[in-house]
């Protein structure tokens, strides 16, 4: 049997040391989800289009923003999973995350707009700066 030594409850410990946790902003009564046109236009000006987050519709027909990510094991992809679940949490914006071995999808969008908030293009730019983050904290 191979030498295995399990990680370390520290590897999974959220990385606050160069990442501060999300803040969202509060909903406003009215508030619609963003159209399409002004939503494309912000995701490359935030630079969301270069780092792989792609437009498209939910089952409902609402708009989502979703991204694939890439580990070098399945632990590293746990660990992103548990820091964006704790940060979600913090920020009280939750998406819907898919794990798989050495890859997560995630999905961000808002059900009280019906589409997409600016929460959402807010807390995708966090996702891939935790990403980077935990990239130069690999478990694998």
């Amino acid at each position: 049997m191979p030498n295995f030594q399990a990680p370390s409850h520290d590897d999974f410990l959220f990385p606050t040391d160069v990442l501060p946790l999300p803040r969202r902003a509060p909903y406003q009564a009215g508030e619609q989800a963003m159209e399409p046109h002004t939503l494309e236009l912000q995701l490359q000006a935030l630079g969301l289009t270069d780092s792989g987050w792609l437009l498209g519709a939910r089952q409902d027909g609402s708009l989502e923003i979703r991204r694939h990510y890439v580990f070098d094991g399945y632990l590293a992809g746990v660990n992103f999973v548990h820091c964006l679940a704790a940060a979600a949490e913090v920020a009280d914006h939750h998406p819907d995350i898919t794990l798989n071995y050495r890859q997560v999808l995630v999905h961000w969008s808002t059900h009280f707009v019906k589409g997409i908030h600016r929460n959402d293009l807010d807390m995708a730019k966090y996702s891939d700066a935790l990403y980077e983050a935990l990239n130069h904290r690999s478990m694998s």
